[in-house]
């Protein structure tokens, strides 16, 4: 059911999103794997590319960590429509992020049954979403490595 995010309240967003979630894909039939990516030191001018960009990594470090012993149905629920989107798009890309994600997805796809991205709502006190938050806003206060920006 089509809910408008800026119009719907919290509790009504977590209720319908969980209710959607255990539907769709009941546990433990399915493993749900919730990804982030934190701005806490990003750029605030910097825009969703980087937002995106960083989910896009939790994406591909997640998929690094399903193996043989879990491959069941998995679906990766993630708070960023951008993210998701560039990585489920079909058209080319020279992101090496975005390109990172798929071929892990690709290489994920000779071992898992089904593997499915599912957006969910941010910041309505979904659990696992909630979590996801934390740990990320967490890798984010520690030191980074300065790369440079390409």
């Amino acid at each position: 059911m089509p809910i408008n995010k800026s119009m719907t309240p919290a509790e009504e967003l977590r209720t319908v999103a969980l209710a959607t979630t255990a539907e769709r894909y009941p546990e433990p039939e399915w493993i749900h794997i919730y990804t982030d990516g934190s701005a806490t030191e990003a750029n605030k001018n910097a825009g969703a590319g980087v937002y995106s960009s960083l989910f896009q990594l939790s994406i591909t470090l997640a998929l690094e960590k399903i193996t043989h012993t879990c491959a069941k149905k998995i679906v990766l629920l993630s708070d960023s429509r951008a993210a998701l989107l560039a990585i489920a798009s079909e058209r080319p890309s020279t992101n090496a992020r975005i390109l990172a994600c798929r071929k892990s997805i690709e290489c994920k796809r000779e071992i898992l049954k089904v593997l499915v991205m599912q957006w969910i709502p941010a910041h309505c006190g979904i659990p696992g979403n909630e979590e996801a938050d934390r740990l990320a806003r967490l890798g984010a206060s520690q030191p980074q490595l300065l790369l440079p920006i390409t």
